[in-house]
């Protein structure tokens, strides 16, 4: 059965998650955004998960929506209303230096989508760079390629990078794995919590403000 956060694409297929509680997080990014001029909407969602994901439609190629959703006492996940995915990536590494926490961008899209990927980045403000940690596989136009970047964890299958077949390199179940060694559980269903006593929260760009990246 795919667990109900899954069943949301393409939002859930390439999203962020920050070492932070999901009102720090919030309160964090309004306040960076404020700081460029632009303004948000503010919604609690309280039902259900799928109500949460559901709240990002209409997709667009401007993203104009921003998801942030309690994924444990420690993470939160957060989702953008892109066509093509939530494309976390700069919110991520700017998050990571304002708030000076460990943020991740993760891709998990299965064969079935046009761009079959499965991605893990790592952010940390201690790092130069900024970024810690990449591991990817993705077939771009019909041709695999593996990438990485920084020092392997000790919990890495450093054999795989070796198999013959790319995409076997880095695999959906490898990502469950290593996001477990930092106590996020995509396996789990719930992966993400919504509810009364722990809201997600949608942000959505007031019309006629400044457009953010």
């Amino acid at each position: 059965m795919i667990p109900a956060w899954r069943q949301h694409p393409p939002t859930t297929r390439d999203f962020g998650l920050v070492r932070k509680r999901i009102g720090d997080v919030v309160e964090e990014y309004v306040r960076w955004h404020a700081e460029e001029g632009i303004d948000y909407s503010r919604r609690e969602i309280t039902s259900s998960v799928a109500e949460a994901f559901d709240s990002l439609h209409p997709l667009a190629s401007n993203l104009t929506k921003r998801l942030f959703v309690s994924a444990s006492d420690e993470w939160t996940c957060f989702s953008q209303n892109g066509k093509r995915g939530s494309d976390p990536f700069i919110t991520m590494s700017r998050i990571a230096r304002r708030l000076e926490v460990e943020t991740m961008r993760v891709c998990v899209a299965d064969q079935s989508d046009d761009w079959p990927a499965v991605m893990w980045e790592l952010y940390d403000s201690r790092f130069e760079s900024g970024r810690r940690r990449t591991v990817a596989v993705a077939n771009d136009g019909g041709r695999w390629t593996y990438h990485e970047s920084g020092s392997p964890f000790e919990f890495e299958d450093r054999g795989a990078n070796s198999r013959s077949l790319v995409r076997d390199r880095f695999t959906s179940d490898m990502l469950v794995r290593y996001l477990k060694e930092f106590g996020v559980f995509l396996d789990h269903d719930p992966f993400c919590e919504v509810s009364s006593a722990q809201p997600a929260v949608l942000l959505e760009r007031k019309f006629g403000t400044k457009r953010s990246e």
